[in-house]
């Protein structure tokens, strides 16, 4: 059964491997930005905002704000999404970080950075879809 699992796992660690080739991405171009990398468990929206500078997509009113980088082969979004209107008081109630690769609107890959989620930022968690375009932000 283990020889199993380990030759079934060849493929599909392949199948992952050539996806990211096949948009010209590697694994450091998949990975969370070191300036990113805070602990967001323990940080208010406003301390969110001392740490990384102000949102590049800043849609408090539709309760997330969206830190964007570009790169050759993707687009990186850190998306904070609030329980309110993103009150410098707030707490998060999800941190999703997502990778998507040039040209494409669906993300390759979608990372939730808080531990533990309310049952309404799951939800969230689980569209983490960046509001516009990520190639093109308001």
């Amino acid at each position: 059964m283990r020889s199993l699992m380990i030759s079934m796992r060849r493929p599909v660690m392949g199948a992952a491997l050539a996806l990211l080739a096949a948009c010209g991405m590697d694994a450091s171009d998949t990975q969370l930005p070191a300036k990113w990398a805070i602990d967001y468990e323990n940080k208010s929206i406003g301390q969110i905002i001392d740490a990384l500078g102000a949102p590049q997509e800043d849609g408090n009113a539709q309760q997330f704000l969206n830190w964007v980088e570009r790169r050759k082969t993707g687009t990186l979004v850190l998306k904070v999404s609030c329980p309110g209107k993103c009150e410098a008081d707030e707490m998060p109630s999800a941190v999703v970080f997502s990778v998507f690769p040039v040209g494409e609107f669906k993300p390759l890959k979608v990372t939730s950075l808080l531990k533990a989620q309310p049952d309404a930022a799951r939800a969230a968690a689980s569209a983490a879809l960046p509001a516009s375009d990520p190639s093109h932000p308001r």
